[in-house]
């Protein structure tokens, strides 16, 4: 494999990249709560409103799928958390998290990296706990926050309906 990837604040300047990652996670049929495909300005404005209070990292990786040849770099993970009911103050102290890896980068660490820079970050910008959803099928990412010390709080039934199905949907929580 390549060198690891470089794990970094995200910007504005990144939403052509994060784009082009969570359309090929949606592309490939991994079970996500995202419908997709997103284009870079709706990337670009979404960063922008999450920036208000909460932000991002990405991991770029040179070429992006292993082994890299190309010498530009690729965001090949990205994760980032916004405030939960946002406008509701009683809910002020917690964030909302999502994680997104492409497929050829899972399982080599850069989700808990990534995990490790958004909880001090998040703690930094206020938050207290962070909570988020997972489909129930995507058993991946429930073992991966499990291993970060999240908890199950509980599953709501058909919670999702994508592509006219209904998923039920675990919600998750962990204290920063």
């Amino acid at each position: 494999m390549s060198a690891p990837p470089e794990i970094r604040l995200g910007t504005l300047d990144d939403a052509p990249g994060v784009a082009r990652l969570l359309n090929a996670v949606i592309a490939e049929g991994a079970p996500v709560l995202l419908t997709g495909p997103f284009s870079d300005e709706e990337e670009r404005a979404y960063l922008a409103a999450l920036l208000a209070r909460g932000g991002f990292h990405v991991a770029e990786a040179q070429g992006g799928e292993p082994p890299a040849a190309a010498a530009t770099p690729t965001i090949v993970a990205v994760q980032g958390f916004v405030p939960y009911a946002a406008g509701m103050p009683a809910h002020d102290h917690v964030a909302e998290m999502g994680t997104w890896v492409a497929s050829a980068w899972r399982r080599h660490g850069l989700g808990r990296a990534l995990s490790e820079r958004t909880f001090v970050l998040a703690r930094e910008r206020g938050f207290t706990k962070v909570l988020t959803d997972v489909r129930a099928d995507n058993v991946d990412s429930l073992a991966f926050h499990l291993a970060l010390g999240f908890s199950v709080v509980g599953t709501a039934r058909d919670q999702a309906v994508m592509g006219g199905r209904a998923y039920d949907v675990v919600f998750i929580e962990r204290g920063l």
